[in-house]
């Protein structure tokens, strides 16, 4: 009960030695307004070129690299591996604007363009080697990271191994979401570059899914893959009082 009340009393006051610091030497320098031009950066340059209709999985996929790189930052932090000398909001370990928005989006947009296993790994390594020895370096310059016993291939490693595992996790066999966006297939994850990797069980990769193409509509289990756009189902509402779903196809 000793420790853990010394513990709490050094907590409070490391927060309020970094917020002394902080409000003293760091808001407002030139290094303060470079990590909000980052975090807003990153942001509005993401939103413009996110595909909206995979919102959700993206988004599922950048929290899975958010609350990895976040834990790995947790573990450096109160281990004194390292610190930043300059931070956006005075909080420790600080995670933004790179574990929370710059590292994830970096990744979502390489999940978003790539195709299959092969162009995703070679640009996911590339992206940890230009962050790992090419930002990385930058922040140390410019005095804003700090490191102690630490090697930038680490991070490298790191980067790499936690991006292919979130893709991994996200295209496994057992995942909710692909069985959404496959068997039940909602309309925003009907998207033709994920065809060859998870079409359903039974039809082959000649047919590029063209004999699935609904008659008429029949609930969630029908596959809309290639060409849902061009196949939206009609339902007049009429049709649902009198217990008869009376439907048609419409063209776009």
């Amino acid at each position: 009960m000793e420790n853990y009340e010394l513990i709490q009393q050094t907590r409070e006051g490391l927060s309020a030695l970094v917020l002394s610091r902080y409000l003293s030497t760091e808001l407002f320098t030139f290094n303060w307004w470079f990590l909000l031009a980052i975090l807003i950066g990153t942001y509005a340059l993401w939103w413009k070129i996110i595909e909206k209709k995979r919102l959700l999985e993206l988004l599922l996929f950048g929290s899975f690299i958010a609350v990895s790189v976040g834990f790995v930052e947790g573990i450096g932090t109160t281990s004194g591996i390292w610190g930043y000398k300059y931070k956006l909001v005075p909080i420790v370990p600080s995670l933004f604007p790179f574990d929370y928005t710059l590292v994830p989006i970096i990744y979502m947009t390489i999940y978003q363009y790539t195709t299959s296993w092969r162009t995703y790994f070679t640009t996911t390594s590339v992206a940890s080697a230009l962050y790992a020895f090419g930002f990385n370096p930058l922040l140390v310059s410019m005095d804003i990271l700090h490191i102690e016993h630490w090697n930038h291939i680490y991070n490298f490693i790191l980067l790499l191994t936690i991006s292919n595992l979130a893709r991994f996790v996200l295209l496994s066999d057992n995942f909710p979401l692909k069985e959404s966006r496959v068997e039940t297939c909602s309309a925003p994850f009907c998207n033709r570059r994920h065809g060859p990797s998870i079409r359903p069980k039974g039809v082959s990769k000649k047919s590029n899914y063209e004999s699935i193409k609904p008659s008429a509509y029949s609930g969630p289990d029908t596959y809309y893959l290639k060409d849902w756009r061009n196949w939206i189902p009609k339902v007049k509402p009429s049709a649902y009082i009198a217990g008869k779903a009376d439907t048609t196809k419409e063209k776009v």
